[in-house]
């Protein structure tokens, strides 16, 4: 799960593809993970899962485009 967030903040987060939803998420999942356990931590990581989950469910991203050359192989090969 945790590599999920990574890739999912640093491709599309990071890329503007959110419109700035979703910034430090890992941070804020990570704060949820270490609080007190308990009827308002569970509710709060349960909350904030859901919405995640929604946000995924209907998410576009664009996709990546590439610039520059492509590697030429080399002659001698």
């Amino acid at each position: 799960a945790d590599q999920v967030l990574w890739e999912f903040e640093n491709i599309f987060v990071l890329s503007g593809q959110t419109n700035g939803a979703w910034t430090d998420l890992t941070a804020e999942f990570k704060q949820l993970k270490s609080a007190e356990p308990g009827e308002a931590t569970s509710r709060a990581i349960l909350d904030r899962v859901r919405a995640f989950g929604e946000y995924c469910a209907t998410f576009s991203a664009e996709p990546i485009k590439f610039k520059g050359e492509p590697v030429q192989a080399d002659a001698a090969d």
